[in-house]
């Protein structure tokens, strides 16, 4: 398991990642001590890599430069979720760029049909920021709804993709 953080043009990124992919990505605008400190907390074996995942920091280097980027293609390690959790995040990480669906919507994509809060539930919880793009989950009425980032972020991250909500 390793650890890696970098400054990014809104804030701090830390990523965890194992050697089946993704585990973990932690968003902060102000430090990265907070960052430090989550990932000692909840992964105190992961270790610090220098190198990390750097066409990972690269994409959201681009992305946070308004840039259209694909994290589709990232490899995830969603082994500690639950089945549910997983196909929810699986069929959100498909929702491409620029594009959003309701919490109703994305229950329908992973066929239940009457989950939309648990739907909610599970991107409140989502573990990897951007790269499983919650953000672009939003309420039946347009308003942006919550998410698993800092106050005000998503909104923030929908505008930067061409979208502009209630």
């Amino acid at each position: 398991m390793n650890s890696y953080i970098f400054k990014a043009k809104d804030g701090y990124i830390g990523f965890v990642y194992s050697r089946k992919g993704l585990k973990k990505v932690y968003f902060d605008v102000s430090s990265n001590t907070n960052i430090h400190g989550k990932i000692r907390r909840n992964y105190p074996q992961a270790q610090n890599d220098p190198v990390g995942w750097l066409q990972l920091r690269e994409n959201f280097e681009k992305y946070f430069q308004g840039m259209r980027v694909d994290f589709s293609l990232v490899k995830l390690d969603l082994t500690d979720q639950t089945d549910f959790k997983y196909k929810v995040y699986t069929a959100a990480q498909k929702i491409k760029y620029g594009e959003t669906v309701s919490y109703e919507g994305l229950a329908h994509k992973v066929n239940l049909p009457g989950a939309a809060r648990a739907v909610g539930q599970a991107m409140a919880n989502n573990p990897c920021l951007i790269v499983i793009p919650c953000h672009r989950v939003i309420n039946k009425d347009g308003r942006p709804g919550g998410w698993s980032g800092p106050k005000g972020l998503k909104s923030k991250l929908l505008e930067l993709e061409g979208i502009y909500l209630k």
